[in-house]
This record gives C-alpha cells, sequence and structure tokens, in this order.
C-alpha cells in the first residue's frame, strides 16, 4: 500500500492505537442528529476526521527542525489527497514567529504582512480558503465577515502543526476554492503517560521601536492512560513598526484617493498628455502595540465500549494599538493644478474621456504648490475575541464500523475604535480665503474683535502660520523618496526670511485643524456545526470502505459603522468633523449669530493649540524617506480611547451609523456526502470517489442610506431591504494515488468546489464620501459636496465555484527526503470582480449637481488559474548516509509557478491577473541540527502582484506591488534534553514593500518593516 507508517529513527515513536487522524465535519440539530444515528445503527458508513490507520499505526513525535521535516514528509505520504503540512519542532515552537509565516514555508501558500507580522493567507493565489481547528470550520476575530484566513491574533504557540489540503475529499467538510487550513492544537492524548510541563520565555527587540517585548507561554499535560486534561497558554505584548510614504490614501493598501489630469489641466502645452495626479502625499510612523492572550483547553476520557469523548475550547484576544504620527501636503481638494510633472515617461497607455483620447504618462518627479501642509496623529484600536467550543464523541471498537458525532460552537468579535487629529500650519489664506472665523462669545479671548449681536467675535484662525501656497518637489527616482523645498521663504505670522522648515519647528505656528472619530466599528459572529458521520469498513474488494455524513451549520454576522459625532460651537448643533473649516449653516441645523443684521454661521471649532488638550512630541523618523526636517504633533495615545478623548474635549458624544456599511447575515448550510474508498492493482492504487451535496439558505438585511446628517458624511437610515435566496451545489470529488515504484507515487485530483463570498460582500450597500468645497470659485463653496462612493456588496452576486485539476509526482528518498513535482488548474465559474461607474450622485445637502465615480462589485465571467510547484526536502543523512560531513546539514526548497488570468481588463486591454496573486514565489530554507545545535535560515521570494484592480486614477489604474524577500534566521542550543535557548531573527535584511500605479515608474507608495530579533529558553519536564 501507498499509506505507510514512516520507519523509526532517533526520533521518540510512540504507538498509539487506531486513532491517529480525524477529517473535518460539523453539526446537525437534533432531530436530525436522532434521525442520522438511527442510519448509522443499520448499517449506514460515515467517514471519521482522517481515515483511522491500521493498529499499529505510529505518530511521529518531532523533535527538531530535522523532526518537523519527517512529520511533514510523513503527512504528506500517508494523505488519501494532496496535503502539505507544517509541525512544530518542539512543544511551543512552530518554525516562524506566526502561522502565517510558517505556512509561507509550502509551496503555492502566499501571505500579507501587518506591521511586519505574516497574517492573511492565500493559496495558489487565491483568498477563498477556509479555516479549520482540528477537522472543523474556525470562526476567528479576524475573519468574523470574511473567508480569507488572518492568523495575527492567533498564538502560533499554542499549536502542534497545520494541515493544508490542495485537493478536497467528499467528507472534507467545509473547504474554500484551493485550499483548506486545518490548525491543530494539542489534546491529552498526544502526550506520553503520566504528567508534562513546558514552559517558554521570550524577550523581542525591534531595530526601529528599540524595545524588549515579553512573550510567555506554558503547558501542562495529565494524561491518566483513560482520561486527560491539557492546559496551555500564552501572553505576548510586542510593539512593532511601521512606516509609510506615498500618495494620501483612505485606505491601507489602497490608492483611492488619486485622480487623473491631462496637460492642459495644470498649465502645461496641451500634447495630448494624461497624468495620475494626488488629492495629497504623506509620510508617516506607526507604532503597533499588540498584547495578546491565547488559552487552549482540552478533555479526553475513554468511555469505554469503543467511546471517545474530547471535550475542548480554544480561546483567543488580542488589544491592538496602531499609534500614527505624520506629514501630510495636500491641495485640500481644490482640483488637480496644483501638480506639475517634471520627470516623465510615455507608457503608449490610452484612456479616452471627455478630454479625448490621450496617451498615459507616467511621472517620477513633480513640483507641488500645495495649500496645505499639516501634521496629523491617528490612532486606530482593535479589540478583538474569539473563543470555539468543540465536543466530540468518537466511536470505534475494534470493528468494521466507526462513527463520529460532533457539536462545535464559535463566537467572535472585533471592535475598531478611531481616533484622528490634525495640525494646521496654515493661517487660512490658502485653504479658506480668509484667516478668522466666527466664534460665539464663549470661545472669544480677548485679543478678539468682538462683531456680533450675542457677542460672537472674529478670530484668528492661525496667527503664526503661513500664508502663502507652498513650493515644494517630490522626487520617486531614487529607491526612496526625496521631499525638498523645506527651505525655500514663505511669508507668514512668523515675519521675512523664515522658512517653511522654521515655521514646521515652530510648535505655536501650528493650532488643531480638526478632531474626529470615523469608521469605527463593531463586529459579531456565530458560528454553530453539528455532523454526524462515519466509515464502514470491508474486509475484501476493490472498495476498501465508505463514508457517508451529515453536517449543519449556521453562520451570522452582524456588522455596523458608525461616526462620533458631538456638540460644537454654542452647542445648537453637533458634527462629525469638529474642524475650523466647518461652518454651520445646513438645512436640517444652524448655529449662529446676527452681523450686521446678516445672520453669520459660527465655525464648528475656534482655535485650538495643538499642545491644548494633549502632550506633543516632535517626529523627525519617518523611514527612509528622505528631506522632512520634522513636525509637530499630539502623541497618538491621547486617542487610545477616543470617545473618552471627545466627551473630555466636546462634553458628550453621539453615536450614528453609517448605513452604508453596515448589515446582517444570516447563512445556513445543510451538508451531506458519500464517499468511496478503494484499492486495487495489489495496492499500487488508491483514492477515494465522493459527492457532497450543499443546500445554503441566505438571508441579507441590508440598512438604505438617506440623505446626509450635516457637518459630516454620514448618511440617514431610511430603512431596511432585505433578500432571501437559496442555492445548491453538488460537488464531485476524486483523489487517486498510484505507486509506480517503492517509493515513487503520482497522484491525481478532480474536484468542484464552492465557497461563499464574504459576508460584506453581501451586505455593505452604497456609501457617498463627501469633502468641504474650499474652491472659492464654486457655486457650492463652503458646502459638503460629494466627492466618489462604494457600493461594497451586493446579495444576489454568487458564491464562488470552481473546478479544479491536480497532477503530481512523490519521490521519497529517505525518511526525511522527498522530491515533488505537481501540476494544477482551477477553473473559476464564479467570482466577483471590482468596477468603476461614474453616476449622478447628491451633495450632503440631498441636490444632486455632478457625477461620482462609485465602485462596485459585479459578477465575473471567469477566470482560470494554473500552474506548476516543485518541491525538495533533503536531509543530507538520508543522501549521503549519518557519517559524511553533511549529515547534520538539510534543505527545504520549493518554487510555485501560478499565472493567472480573470475577465477584468487592465489599461492595455490585456487580462488582469487574479488580485492577490504572485506568478512567482520560491522558498530556500537551509538547516543544521546535531546533538545540541540547531540552526536554520529561511529566504522566501514573491513576484510582483496585483494589489487592487483599479484603484488608481479615478477608477482606471490598477495597482501592484512590487516583489519582495524576506530572509528569517534562527539558532539553538540544548543546554541539556530539557532545557533550551534560542535566538531569531525576522526580516533581517529590512524588507520594504513598493508600489505603482499599472506603470512601473509610476510610484505609488512604500510601506516599511523593521527587522525584529528573539531571545527566548524553552523547557520540558
Amino acid at each position: 500500500m501507498i499509506q505507510r507508517p514512516p520507519s523509526k529513527s532517533q526520533l521518540q515513536i510512540q504507538k498509539v492505537g487506531t486513532n491517529m487522524r480525524v477529517k473535518h465535519k460539523q453539526f446537525a440539530r437534533s432531530a436530525l442528529a436522532i434521525g442520522v444515528a438511527t442510519c448509522l445503527q443499520s448499517g449506514l458508513a460515515m467517514s471519521q476526521e482522517t481515515q483511522a490507520p491500521a493498529a499499529d499505526m505510529e505518530i511521529i513525535q518531532v523533535n527538531g527542525v530535522r523532526g518537523s521535516q519527517v512529520a511533514s514528509i510523513s503527512l504528506k505520504r500517508a494523505a488519501d489527497s494532496v496535503v502539505d503540512g507544517i509541525s512544530a519542532e518542539d512543544i511551543g515552537k512552530l518554525p516562524d514567529v506566526t502561522i502565517s509565516d510558517s505556512l509561507q514555508r509550502i509551496s503555492g501558500i502566499q501571505i500579507r504582512r501587518s506591521a511586519g507580522e505574516g497574517a492573511s493567507v492565500n493559496i495558489r493565489g487565491l483568498p477563498q480558503v477556509i479555516t479549520q481547528l482540528n477537522g472543523e470550520q474556525y470562526l476567528g476575530a479576524n475573519s468574523v465577515v470574511s473567508t480569507q484566513p488572518n492568523f495575527n491574533d492567533i498564538p502560533s504557540q499554542l499549536f502542534k502543526g497545520a494541515e493544508v489540503y490542495k485537493s478536497s475529499t467528499a467528507d472534507l467538510g467545509a473547504s474554500g476554492i484551493t485550499g483548506t487550513v486545518n490548525l491543530k492544537t494539542y489534546r491529552p492524548f498526544d502526550f506520553d503517560p503520566g504528567t508534562t510541563f513546558a514552559i517558554n520565555a521570550e524577550a523581542q527587540y525591534g531595530d526601529e521601536t528599540q524595545q524588549v517585548d515579553p512573550v510567555l507561554s506554558g503547558l501542562i499535560n495529565i494524561n491518566k492512560d483513560k482520561y486527560g486534561f491539557l492546559l496551555a497558554a500564552t501572553y505576548a505584548n510586542v510593539n512593532l513598526s511601521n512606516s509609510y510614504n506615498g500618495v494620501n490614501t483612505n485606505l491601507p493598501g489602497d490608492a483611492g484617493w488619486t485622480s487623473q489630469f491631462t496637460d492642459a489641466q495644470v498649465g502645461l502645452a496641451d500634447m495630448g498628455r494624461r497624468y495620475m495626479g494626488s488629492q495629497g502625499f504623506a509620510a508617516w510612523n506607526q507604532e503597533t502595540e499588540r498584547e495578546r492572550l491565547g488559552v487552549n483547553a482540552s478533555f479526553q476520557a475513554e468511555l469505554g465500549e469503543g467511546f471517545t469523548l474530547t471535550l475542548e475550547g480554544f480561546y483567543t484576544s488580542q488589544e491592538e494599538y496602531n499609534r500614527k504620527v505624520g506629514m501630510s501636503v495636500t491641495n485640500k481638494w481644490q482640483g488637480n493644478d496644483w501638480f506639475v510633472p517634471t520627470v516623465e515617461y510615455a507608457t503608449n497607455a490610452f484612456y479616452e474621456d471627455d478630454t479625448g483620447n490621450r496617451e498615459f504618462y507616467a511621472w517620477t518627479q513633480a513640483e507641488l504648490d500645495a495649500k496645505r501642509l499639516k501634521s496629523f496623529s491617528q490612532n486606530d484600536i482593535y479589540d478583538s475575541s474569539s473563543h470555539n467550543i468543540n465536543l466530540q464523541l468518537d466511536y470505534d471498537n475494534g470493528g468494521a464500523f466507526t462513527g463520529q458525532f460532533r457539536a462545535v460552537l464559535g463566537k467572535a468579535d472585533r471592535k475598531k475604535r478611531h481616533g484622528y487629529n490634525e495640525g494646521d500650519l496654515t493661517d487660512g489664506s490658502t485653504t479658506l480665503g480668509r484667516t478668522t472665523n466666527f466664534v460665539p462669545a464663549t470661545k472669544c479671548t480677548s485679543d478678539d474683535d468682538v462683531v456680533g449681536a450675542e457677542g460672537g467675535c472674529l478670530q484668528a484662525i492661525n496667527p503664526l502660520g503661513y500664508s502663502e501656497n507652498l513650493d515644494l518637489t517630490y522626487d520617486t527616482t531614487g529607491e526612496h523618496p526625496t521631499w525638498s523645498g523645506f527651505d525655500r521663504q514663505i511669508d507668514g505670522g512668523l515675519g521675512a526670511g523664515h522658512t517653511l522648515a522654521d515655521y514646521m519647528a515652530n510648535l505655536d505656528s501650528y493650532n488643531v485643524g480638526a478632531f474626529s472619530s470615523e469608521n469605527n466599528e463593531n463586529a459579531e459572529g456565530d458560528f454553530k456545526a453539528f455532523s454526524l458521520k462515519g466509515n464502514y469498513a470491508f474486509s475484501d474488494g476493490f472498495i476498501t470502505s465508505v463514508d457517508a455524513g451529515v453536517r449543519l451549520s449556521n453562520r451570522s454576522a452582524s456588522f455596523e459603522r458608525y461616526n462620533l459625532f458631538s456638540p460644537v460651537a454654542s452647542g445648537a448643533c453637533e458634527a462629525q468633523w469638529k474642524a475650523t473649516d466647518v461652518l454651520l449653516e445646513a438645512n436640517d441645523c444652524s448655529d449662529g449669530e446676527l452681523v450686521d443684521g446678516v445672520f453669520t454661521p459660527y465655525a464648528a471649532l475656534e482655535h485650538v493649540a495643538l499642545d491644548a488638550y494633549s502632550k506633543v512630541k516632535y517626529v523627525t523618523d519617518f523611514g527612509p524617506v528622505n528631506g522632512i526636517p520634522g513636525i509637530w504633533a499630539v502623541d497618538p495615545t491621547a486617542y487610545d480611547d477616543p470617545e473618552a478623548f471627545h466627551n473630555r474635549v466636546f462634553g458628550a458624544t453621539s453615536k450614528h451609523i453609517l448605513p452604508g456599511s453596515s448589515f446582517d447575515v444570516d447563512m445556513d448550510e445543510l451538508s451531506f456526502f458519500l464517499q468511496a474508498n478503494f484499492e486495487g492493482l495489489d495496492g499500487k492504487l488508491t483514492g477515494n470517489l465522493g459527492l457532497r451535496v450543499i443546500e445554503t439558505d441566505l438571508n441579507v438585511k441590508q440598512n438604505i442610506a438617506g440623505n446626509s446628517k450635516p457637518f459630516g458624511n454620514t448618511a440617514y437610515d431610511t430603512g431596511d431591504l432585505i433578500t432571501k435566496r437559496s442555492y445548491t451545489d453538488v460537488l464531485p470529488a476524486l483523489n487517486l494515488a498510484y505507486e509506480l515504484g517503492e517509493d515513487v507515487v503520482m497522484r491525481f485530483a478532480y474536484t468542484e468546489n464552492m465557497t461563499p463570498l464574504d459576508l460584506n460582500k453581501y451586505g455593505e450597500g452604497l456609501t457617498l464620501n463627501t469633502a468641504l468645497d474650499s474652491n472659492s470659485g464654486s457655486p457650492t463653496f463652503g458646502q459638503f459636496i460629494v466627492t466618489y462612493g462604494t457600493l461594497a456588496g451586493n446579495p444576489e452576486l454568487d458564491p464562488w465555484r470552481s473546478t479544479n485539476y491536480d497532477l503530481s509526482l512523490e519521490w521519497y528518498l529517505g525518511e526525511a527526503s522527498m522530491l515533488s513535482a505537481g501540476l494544477f488548474k482551477i477553473d473559476i465559474e464564479s467570482f466577483t470582480t471590482g468596477v468603476t461607474i461614474s453616476m449622478p450622485q447628491p451633495d450632503a445637502d440631498g441636490v444632486i449637481r455632478r457625477n461620482a465615480d462609485i465602485s462596485t462589485l459585479v459578477q465575473g465571467e471567469g477566470g482560470s488559474l494554473e500552474g506548476i510547484e516543485l518541491g525538495a526536502k533533503l536531509a543530507f543523512d538520508d543522501l549521503f548516509g549519518s557519517d559524511s560531513l553533511v549529515s547534520n546539514f538539510g534543505v527545504d526548497a520549493n518554487y510555485t509557478y501560478s499565472p493567472s488570468e480573470s475577465s477584468a481588463k487592465d489599461i492595455y486591454g490585456d487580462d488582469n491577473m487574479f488580485p492577490d496573486n504572485s506568478e512567482h514565489q520560491f522558498n530556500l530554507i537551509g538547516w543544521y541540527q546535531a546533538d545540541k545545535w540547531q540552526a536554520r535560515i529561511a529566504y522566501n521570494y514573491r513576484s510582483e502582484r496585483l494589489a487592487a484592480e483599479k484603484a488608481a486614477g479615478n477608477g482606471v489604474l490598477n495597482l501592484y506591488q512590487t516583489a519582495t524577500t524576506y530572509v528569517d534566521a534562527s539558532v539553538s542550543y540544548d543546554i541539556n534534553e530539557d532545557l533550551t535557548v534560542y535566538l531569531n531573527g525576522s526580516n533581517i535584511t529590512g524588507e520594504f514593500e513598493d508600489y505603482y500605479a499599472e506603470f512601473k515608474q509610476q510610484y505609488a507608495f512604500q510601506n516599511y518593516y523593521e527587522a525584529r530579533y528573539t531571545l527566548g529558553v524553552r523547557a520540558k519536564f
């Protein structure tokens, strides 16, 4: 047979009977459970999480990097489908800092980073990946409304490994389009009888944050043969550095605030050229603090008569602060004529609109006639938690029939809170066309000019600010951008002879331009699953066993996004943007008084010194960007609790829901499967053929957005839209393995898959963004006008559906060595794609005056993704003998080639690749393991990827990330068999992310992450 147990080595090996693997299924209501149980008693076969092996099957207890490689190879060889995996090198020690970092070492897996740590995961270029925990679907706090795994809140120390299923089987339960990740925790019966203790203590250090951060984890396991109890916990509080330089943007990883313009529109000679413009450019430094807690508790008991009970709970909690300070240079939403390219390149890409069919030119240097330079402080706080409970009853009395019942409950929530302020340097001349604001008497000082009938006064907006447009140069020709022009003299309140750098260095030249707390979020998710499944084994014949099962699951999510409003001026009106440029005059609310018999509105914010309510700091570090002298900014810790801050400053806050971004989704799935497992040709051919039927009921509640509430971009909720729909999927799966030789296996898989969309793509509605019209020549000057919109959801969209093909060859050279090559093809039959449409939309007062670009989703016409995976896991003692000079060395290398095509087109008319997919990925790990020493260095390369479709240039240009290379390393020393010290380094070369808009010369932005180092000690006894 192909599925042989691994051979013995220096590794510890423990015989454990028949329960080695368990596959992945879920829950059924009581009545359904009783009915299926009756069928089971009459002989219906149901599958297990993984089919039980023979009674003498052996499980490897992993020790060290070589042992981890042995376990991964053993998993792949014994699998009944296309599977890869990772195993912890010891208790509490996965090979990398995060689970995502470890998973990226597997061929075909690509990850995204958050503050430098591995976070979201895709497989073979697509994010439609299902996460399981010990064989059943897992609900994580970072995936309340999404499908794509994001593991940055899940402590890696709690896991003994992970399995990645690249081809599905009918009995797999919930599965992704391109793969399923099964995270595996420790259970009591994984350990030898008796008591086991393990503890890890680490100190982490970042070369930018320069702080020492603690990480602690521990495990206790009691195995009393017939029953056992395990408790594992981990705690970490880490501080991570992340810097940025590039276009102003509304979302991370996006370039939504970019535009396009012609040469004639910026005063150049009309040569038929078109350029990408931007609302502004920013540079910022962010420190991310993450406090994590994770707990895994498990109880197992042999109940007799073949029954084994498992009860376990998995809990995670993370509190995250993203404290950001930065500088922004903008045109204050007043057109593109502030921006003049001076170094440019032809692209041979043409785009036609009402200005004609013009060629895009990429620029690498521009002169900025900027109206505004400001500092800003921002804090995005995420408070997330999840708990998943599993009740599992396995039956195996040594007979032909085995079965399993599972009940799984999951609950997760994630809260986002946002606090923000601007530190303005202008006196108002360049942005507002005035230098004073009218404020109520309670806000006036003795220096102000009283002009109102009720004591209101004219107050200088920022008396020591600059008073003319800035002349700056932004140059992206080097490896990192360079700013210049800060040494040029400028007029303003400091008097003659002062440069812009002088204003930036003078704290008294700043005033608070705005306070806000917007796009706060509450996300709550629930998951329930009941499943019954079993297996009936035949003593002879081509069909060796039959699996069957039923599963009922419910997933629900409630998501709300909201802005905070506060009373401003005299308190008669409340505003989202508590800002100096907001005048309190609107149809729904006005606040002001008569001046010379004419009603004059108050400004929403009086003159406020930058340090009036919070500590400030002078910041000069913006990463490797060049030329910025430094700025004063509020310490972002002031917004660790944004609502409390606004209550303290303004006396009160009120929460106003964004209806277009708030929704409820409820999804029920009832699935059945039947699978035949077979073996023939004298054991050379094994495989399975099965069918899974999924009936899905979808219930979506969307909120209907009306006109905007004054003094913000928050629409009124005018009602609900309820959509109910159902669909059924019939999904066949065939997996074959054929032994070409004693150690050579060929595999083939044909599977059809369905994965629901992210729930927000069903639930979100239309959201319009507005901004203050600061163009003094505009008929809507001083009013909030629509700028763009997002229609992010549609409940009539179909789920992702695909047909997958796999063909692979595996050559097992030794216990820890193998070579593999595989071909895969994924035909995407149903998916979503983004488009931008221009359509009439109302300004904040409800009047339609202009078109706005609306980003939305439509049903894609299909696409394909295909590629090659090559892998080599080599332990040199397998190849050259245990007495050779290189016997303690090994390598783990793989390469993935995955070109893709979707129905969406780029500006040249060519097919886009699938978003987030890299065509080339390469991993190379070199390792050494001797008696006491162990070392590993890992290299990861990922070619460019499509970061977002049509995300730049008013929805015309794609956004790409260039290739990245990350290098990590670790070394450890065993003081004795129970005590180990180790040193790890991640991103030791200081790699950064570089993004461009369609054309490689067209710089968009860069993200910079720090190198991090860990010194730790690990003990077990």
